[in-house]
């Protein structure tokens, strides 16, 4: 089933989507929800793409196994060897069911960092960076890396 979890510092959140409102016992530490993942991480996300979650934390990344409820083995791995041209700090990555510029591509998956946009090929996986937030996603302030 899918749910929806909200990253504050070391904290995870869950949203009950039917209630609309934050799940009782939580928040949570990140690593007593999700196995093996940091707390304080930079970014999540169920990629499109495999339908696999991962978690971001500086220069690294996660891959979490949901069935297992624990990150796979080996993690984990530079970020920028599994995505070439990923940025070092990420503030979030998601998937669009849509395509903000390939219409041969039903849908796109898109990084922010700092005050760049950068998108991820389908294919190859190499990410690009196609633009400043104001100019992609207007009305979405800039977003200060620490």
């Amino acid at each position: 089933s899918q749910k929806t979890y909200f990253f504050r510092g070391s904290m995870v959140y869950l949203y009950n989507d039917k209630l609309m409102k934050m799940e009782a016992g939580y928040p949570k530490l990140i690593d007593d929800v999700f196995k093996g993942v940091p707390n304080n991480i930079n970014a999540a996300f169920t990629w499109g793409k495999d339908g696999s979650t991962y978690f971001f934390k500086g220069p690294f990344y996660y891959k979490y196994n949901d069935k297992s409820n624990k990150v796979e083995r080996g993690y984990p791995k530079r970020t920028n060897k599994r995505w070439g041209g990923m940025p070092k700090i990420i503030n979030a990555i998601f998937t669009l069911p849509y395509n903000l510029d390939d219409t041969s591509n039903p849908t796109g998956t898109y990084v922010i960092s700092g005050a760049s946009v950068y998108y991820i090929h389908p294919i190859n996986d190499k990410v690009k960076k196609i633009g400043d937030i104001s100019e992609r996603f207007s009305g979405l302030d800039v977003i200060e890396n620490k």
